[in-house]
């Protein structure tokens, strides 16, 4: 019967499996791989791969951004300033950072808003969701920027929901979610 307090049985060599040769010795010399500097072929090909993805990204990024930069409706922007204003003001009388809904229609909204080409009316609301919080690691307009919604809700993000309520129920008219939604 094991006991923990027997001690391990002795170890004997003579019954230990035979040592097993490395794999790389197995067929000796006879393929000697050339160092990746001398290999043309393979440089070559990881050249061109490079190039590939680096022309695939500059293509896809130019058409992006000029596909979204002025391209919304008026009428759509009007609409996604509505929402934002909507949502901010629901934002005053409850605390909704644990609805995964309203923080991602808040986040479409600011996307559609964010799109509008510089100098418009919204600048300064864009500015001010920019620069809210100060002081932390991200701001209230990177989180909504990146799609925070049904599939990722970060906790710092919930925090400054709950500190823009909060900040509203201590301070009403002179609280940041006021000044956001004056902005608009």
């Amino acid at each position: 019967m094991d006991d923990f307090f027997t001690p391990p049985p002795k170890f004997d060599p003579a019954r230990s499996p035979p040592p097993v040769e490395p794999i790389g010795d197995k067929h000796g010399d006879q393929k000697q791989q050339k160092p990746f500097d001398q290999d043309p072929e393979k440089r070559q090909r990881l050249i061109n791969g490079s190039l590939l993805l680096f022309f695939k990204k500059v293509f896809a990024t130019s058409l992006f951004s000029r596909g979204s930069r002025g391209s919304k409706a008026p009428e759509e922007i009007a609409q996604a300033a509505q929402i934002i204003k909507e949502h901010l003001e629901m934002l005053k009388t409850s605390d909704q950072n644990e609805n995964p809904h309203f923080i991602e229609e808040l986040s479409i909204a600011y996307l559609t808003l964010s799109s509008i080409p510089p100098g418009s009316r919204f600048d300064a609301f864009l500015q001010a969701a920019n620069a809210y919080p100060q002081g932390d690691a991200h701001s209230f307009a990177f989180y909504l920027a990146n799609h925070a919604g049904d599939t990722w809700l970060p906790f710092p993000f919930l925090e400054i929901l709950r500190k823009l309520h909060q900040g509203y129920i201590l301070r009403k008219k002179n609280s940041e979610l006021q000044r956001l939604i004056d902005l608009l």
